[in-house]
């Protein structure tokens, strides 16, 4: 990337630690922390790299931006905001330049920028970026911003677009569902209340009773998050009926959820819910799976001297298992590790593992692709 001031003003040459051509691969990430982004401030040197080009470009400015460089404004501005732009479009000449256009134009600074072109279909390929900049939010109010953005839309004809700033945005607001082991649910609690989620969670949902006094009901009413016992039935052998039933409260109690957390919940989300719900739902399961099914997978994988075992967070979809994966993680087990030590082992990968997927999901690094089979994390 070469990168020179606006207008075409005299600057002393960047020294070589600066200008670089990044020509490995589509996926491109970029950090200016020293240069500001102005309207023509960003210039993609991608002559070597086939493809199209998403640098400076004389198209689409015009329609786009038409504001002038703010007076005064410098990179080493402090601001109060920081916001995280998220643009999906076919692949075009211009998209990254508009966007630092429009930030630019708005006083803003843009802080980071990963990018990645799908060329699954050679004949139209795909544009993904994530971005993050800071702002003075008393010059730049949600609705002008949404608006400025829209323009993107509009534009480049954009397939997704969304914006989120911290702080002023709404949260999202997720329930979680759990089963008899708690351990991811303790976790998420535990992180939540450390400022590590920026969510609200409405409520847990359990088809196991919780007795009073245990500490899930205790840190739950510390932190005033309802519980919800929802059995299916007495036995824990419902019937089709039972199950549809219980799937009607639990779609009553959601109603207001912008997504949905399986922590280690254990009951299948019937396709008649998932489509009624409409809106993501996060799922962990163990990287046992397929080999060990049923009952005590610990202990049959364990009996079986398995050496590697993991976890994989995915989204739910109808076909059990199978939807677009977020985030794997995997570790190393031995004749050495006992049995206590190997699930152990197993539920720490299954924390981690879903609160990284969560915290994607919250930051707004997820997009879908391969006709929204396959999921990518931008940084």
């Amino acid at each position: 990337f070469a990168i020179e001031r606006y207008g075409g003003l005299s600057t002393p040459p960047l020294s070589p630690r600066r200008q670089f051509v990044h020509t490995a691969a589509f996926s491109t990430s970029i950090l200016l922390q020293n240069q500001r982004l102005d309207a023509g401030s960003l210039s993609f040197d991608r002559e070597h790299t086939p493809g199209r080009h998403h640098g400076i470009a004389s198209r689409g400015f015009a329609s786009c931006c038409s504001a002038d460089k703010p007076k005064g404004a410098h990179h080493t501005q402090l601001h109060s905001a920081t916001g995280m732009l998220t643009f999906r479009s076919s692949d075009q000449l211009g998209v990254v330049s508009a966007i630092a256009k429009i930030i630019a134009s708005r006083g803003g600074n843009l802080i980071s920028l990963d990018l990645h072109i799908d060329h699954m279909d050679q004949a139209n390929p795909e544009f993904f970026c994530r971005t993050t900049f800071s702002y003075d939010p008393a010059t730049w109010q949600p609705a002008t911003m949404h608006a400025d953005f829209g323009q993107l839309c509009t534009l480049f004809k954009s397939k997704h677009m969304s914006v989120y700033v911290p702080g002023i945005s709404p949260q999202k607001r997720i329930g979680i569902l759990v089963s008899k082991q708690d351990h991811c649910l303790m976790d998420i609690l535990y992180r939540w209340e450390a400022g590590q989620l920026d969510c609200r969670i409405d409520f847990v949902v359990s088809n196991h009773e919780q007795p009073a006094g245990s500490h899930v009901r205790e840190l739950l009413a510390k932190l005033c998050v309802p519980f919800i016992y929802l059995p299916t039935s007495p036995d824990d052998q419902p019937t089709e009926t039972q199950l549809r039933r219980q799937e009607q409260q639990l779609l009553e109690i959601a109603q207001n959820t912008d997504m949905l957390v399986l922590a280690r919940y254990m009951q299948v989300m019937s396709a008649p819910f998932l489509r009624a719900y409409n809106r993501d739902i996060i799922n962990i399961h163990h990287g046992l799976l397929p080999s060990f099914k049923g009952a005590n997978p610990y202990r049959q994988a364990f009996d079986a001297g398995v050496k590697l075992i993991g976890a994989t967070s995915h989204f739910v979809t109808e076909e059990l298992d199978e939807g677009p994966i977020i985030e794997q993680l995997v570790d190393r087990v031995s004749h050495r590790d006992q049995l206590y030590e190997f699930a152990a082992k197993s539920q720490n990968l299954e924390k981690q593992c879903l609160f990284n997927a969560l915290s994607y999901y919250l930051d707004n690094r997820l997009l879908r692709y391969g006709m929204d089979r396959r999921v990518m994390v931008l940084n």
